[in-house]
């Protein structure tokens, strides 16, 4: 489902433009793409979503 929202990504590995745009950032080439709270935000919601796929992954208990 669309939320409208246009999303544009260049044609190249995303974690190196990401480490990229972050070293340029450190530097002051550039503002942070992302604020920390934003980041810490969307760390929090990754760590909530690893977690519910390790619970659903689980095996149920055996039935008494």
């Amino acid at each position: 489902e669309s939320l409208g929202i246009p999303l544009e990504a260049p044609p190249a590995d995303a974690l190196r433009l990401e480490l990229a745009s972050f070293i340029r950032s450190v530097r002051g080439d550039h503002d942070a793409v992302v604020a920390g709270h934003e980041g810490r935000a969307a760390v929090a919601l990754a760590l909530q979503v690893a977690d519910a796929v390790h619970l659903a992954s689980l095996p149920s208990p055996p039935e008494l």
